[in-house]
């Protein structure tokens, strides 16, 4: 085998499910999953800053007052910004997956034409088939016998 050919083996999907999804959507994911992330990383930055200045207090002796009151304020900051901006992570965790829910939970409007529609139960029970090998405006268009005839090149002027 040479290096210029590489063997490729392509594996079909047999199905994929599309969800319509509205601008209001879009934006409230966006949204929601920035906010619940920044959320976790403030959360975490202050509680590991306030439980390393609290673990400096608890095995360092300092002298000076002044020092001292800063570790304790740094301390003070620390475990209480985290844990508002943990609370508020622990609140958000869950919106996104609202959102998600809420658009996979919509149902599927009845298929079919005017005289035989088809319920979305019953579209459940169907087998999938292979896709058309032309868009179907083309395949509509020509008859079954009638070979498809090539398309004029296109001339610049």
């Amino acid at each position: 085998m040479t290096d210029e050919h590489i063997p490729l083996r392509i594996h079909s999907i047999s199905q994929v499910e599309a969800y319509q999804v509205t601008a209001e959507e879009l934006e409230a994911i966006k949204r929601e999953g920035s906010e619940v992330g920044f959320y976790f990383h403030v959360s975490e930055f202050f509680l590991t800053a306030g439980f390393s200045f609290l673990i400096a207090l608890l095995t360092t002796e300092i002298k000076s007052n002044r020092v001292f009151e800063v570790f304790v304020i740094a301390v003070m900051m620390g475990l209480s910004l985290g844990l508002v901006f943990g609370v508020k992570w622990y609140r958000s965790r869950g919106s996104v997956n609202a959102i998600f829910r809420r658009i996979e939970a919509r149902q599927i409007g009845p298929s079919g034409d005017a005289t035989h529609q088809i319920q979305p139960t019953e579209i459940a029970k169907l087998t999938p088939v292979a896709a058309p090998s032309m868009p179907i405006s083309q395949a509509a268009a020509q008859p079954d016998n009638i070979e498809p005839q090539p398309q004029p090149a296109r001339q610049e002027p």
